[in-house]
C-alpha cells in the first residue's frame, strides 16, 4: 500500500470494512478489494478494465486478469453505490 503515498492510510481504512476488501484479488498477487474501491471512490475509475488495466496494472499480464476478474466484479457489485449497471453494464 505505499505506492498510495498519503493517501494509504484511506485504503487501509477501507481494508477494515470488509473482508473482501482485505483480501488479495487472487492468489499471488497483493493487490486487495479496497485498491480497486479506492480507485473508484477516489481516483475517478470508470470501468472494471479502467481498474485492471490502470489503476492496478493486473489487465496487462490476461492471465492475471482472468484470475481478478470475478473477484473484483463481486467486490464492484457489493460496494460501488454508484450506478453500477450504468457504469459496468452488469
Amino acid at each position: 500500500m505505499t505506492k498510495y503515498g498519503t493517501e494509504a492510510a484511506d485504503v487501509h481504512r477501507l481494508a477494515g470494512e470488509h473482508p473482501l476488501l482485505s483480501a488479495p484479488l487472487y492468489a499471488g498477487t497483493q493487490i486487495t478489494g479496497a485498491e480497486l474501491l479506492f480507485g473508484l471512490r477516489a481516483e475517478g475509475a470508470t470501468s472494471l478494465e479502467d481498474l485492471l488495466e490502470r489503476r492496478t496494472r493486473i489487465g496487462l499480464v490476461p492471465e492475471d486478469a482472468a484470475k481478478a476478474r470475478n473477484r473484483a466484479e463481486e467486490i464492484l457489485e457489493l460496494f460501488d453505490h454508484s450506478s453500477a449497471t450504468e457504469r459496468y453494464g452488469s
